[in-house]
């Protein structure tokens, strides 16, 4: 039976999605135009900090000892290297493939999966891999002279390092979640990636020339900061408690598609079709390996009907 809390789940995750295909675009307009990727990469991690801290004061979990080792590496896995790479690759390609390599996420949870945590896989999850990876090699090595875009392998590659840094970073929080409230953990991750930040983010926060940041620049970190670092952050959480973990994975299909939508009325308005020359039957192919990869290593082994 559908519920309204199911209903709900699913138009969070719905608006979580389309708030993180649109920011491929957003922050590729102002990158590095307005601001560094490093300076913008340190107030999103600023503001989300202050943001899930502002929640976290009134639940005041403690949290044991033993466990500030695994959150000091969640912190620079999951936020600061990932969120780094996440910008850096923008700056040097396309939001098309940024969008495109980054559904590659829940494949590579799966492969860390196997071989750190040696969960069993079975002839489709393994070949799911293969499908992933490969299409992101393609993406990699062949994109950029596909296209007279601004994709480049350099970009692609730190996007890469991105979703493999995310991945583990999954991995490595999985027992936090299980064991402390989730605004527990994502509060003390991202205070640790605001201090493991600063040494890659300082110099360049102290050379931003604030007469580059228009209202438009202004809008896209606060629409980064609060909309797609926060508020999809609440509501993944939101979804979570109602909708299987497969499902809210299978909408990650939805962000190239977003990405594309708003390249196509960005373009359309600004008469320049820099992103969209990004586009090549090569990508097109690519992408369609990785989809099918997330589908093959999200399909779930169907359970033996047993006859009495």
């Amino acid at each position: 039976m559908i519920t309204k809390n199911h209903l709900r789940s699913h138009f969070f995750i719905f608006l979580a999605n389309t708030i993180v295909g649109i920011t491929y675009l957003l922050a590729k307009e102002v990158i590095p135009n307005n601001i560094s990727a490093e300076a913008f990469f340190f107030l999103r991690i600023l503001g989300a900090t202050i943001l899930f801290w502002s929640i976290y004061v009134f639940k005041k979990e403690k949290i044991d000892k033993r466990d500030y080792l695994r959150i000091f590496f969640c912190g620079l896995l999951g936020v600061t290297i990932s969120k780094l790479a996440f910008f850096k690759g923008l700056e040097h390609t396309s939001p098309i493939d940024s969008s495109i390599i980054s559904t590659l996420t829940p494949v590579a949870i799966l492969f860390f999966s196997y071989f750190l945590l040696k969960e069993k896989m079975g002839i489709l999850k393994i070949l799911g891999i293969i499908l992933g990876f490969g299409g992101t090699i393609v993406l990699i090595l062949f994109g950029d002279h596909e296209s007279a875009g601004s994709a480049s392998i350099y970009g692609n590659l730190l996007t890469l390092l991105k979703v493999l840094s995310y991945a583990a970073y999954i991995i490595l929080a999985k027992p936090l979640m299980q064991k402390y409230h989730h605004i527990t953990v994502i509060s003390w991750v991202f205070l640790v990636a605001l201090i493991t930040s600063i040494p890659f983010s300082y110099s360049f926060v102290l050379k931003t020339d604030l007469t580059l940041i228009t209202p438009f620049a202004l809008f896209v970190i606060l629409y980064v900061t609060v909309g797609s670092t926060f508020l999809v952050y609440l509501f993944n959480l939101y979804s979570l408690k109602h909708l299987p973990a497969s499902i809210i994975g299978s909408y990650i299909y939805l962000q190239p598609v977003v990405t594309y939508i708003a390249i196509e009325i960005y373009e359309a308005f600004t008469h320049s079709p820099k992103y969209t020359e990004d586009l090549s039957p090569l990508k097109i192919i690519s992408c369609i390996m990785i989809f099918v990869g997330i589908f093959l290593v999200s399909k779930k082994k169907k359970k033996a009907k047993i006859i009495d």
